[in-house]
């Protein structure tokens, strides 16, 4: 997500039942947006956008 910018979404397909939970969190401490969790055939989809002043950003500057 460093390389992302602002208002991007970033669309992750996971297999492991714990990552939206873990997603959700990273999300939550880094203060970018989970937008959510879609079930699909063998996994997840788990959507996150990067959001303008994320902990994510004050650590690359």
């Amino acid at each position: 997500m460093l390389e992302m910018t602002p208002g991007e979404e970033l669309l992750v397909l996971a297999d492991k039942v714990s990552v939206p939970r873990d997603l959700e969190a990273f999300a939550h401490k880094t203060g970018n947006r989970f937008l959510g969790q879609e079930p699909v055939a063998g996994g997840w989809h788990v959507r996150l956008e990067r959001v303008q002043g994320s902990m994510l950003e004050r650590r690359t500057t």
